[in-house]
């Protein structure tokens, strides 16, 4: 299996022993809509046979058999599945403080056995100002500091 996004790229050999997560970070600025969270992967000598996404631990969708998102979530999230591909896109429809936290991209393959493979990006969503002069100042939701660019 290899991860081709989020960064970094991964490849990791199927062990039902010793899985091996893909781990990844990123920013959302507040405000906007429509962001886009992706994961695209490719499987070699294995079946793909469906993928769960969670956020915070918690399973809010799936692909395979059915493209499913949980009704209370549809609100803030949209998915778009290429199974050619092998890429998910997680729409966040308004960016805000609560989409801040680690989202999961579990992959569920066949070959021998059945094996699962794990992507997950921890996400900080920050606040983006302009001061009166023009410097870019960026604001972590969670953070008291902030860095101006």
């Amino acid at each position: 299996m290899t991860w081709n996004e989020p960064p970094p790229n991964q490849t990791i050999q199927a062990d039902l022993l010793n899985p091996l997560d893909h781990l990844s970070s990123g920013k959302l600025h507040a405000g906007t809509i429509n962001a886009n969270l992706s994961w695209q992967f490719t499987l070699t000598a294995l079946s793909f046979t469906g993928l769960h996404l969670s956020f915070n631990g918690i399973f809010f969708g799936n692909v395979e058999p059915l493209t499913f998102l949980q009704s209370k979530l549809k609100h803030r999230f949209g998915l778009d599945w290429n199974h050619n591909q092998g890429i998910i896109r997680l729409i966040i429809f308004n960016v805000t403080s609560e989409e801040s936290g680690t989202y999961s991209c579990k992959v569920l393959a066949q070959g021998s056995y059945p094996y699962e493979f794990e992507s997950k990006v921890q996400v900080d969503v920050v606040n983006v100002q302009v001061d009166d002069v023009g410097k870019l100042k960026v604001k972590s939701i969670h953070d008291s500091h902030m860095n101006i660019l």
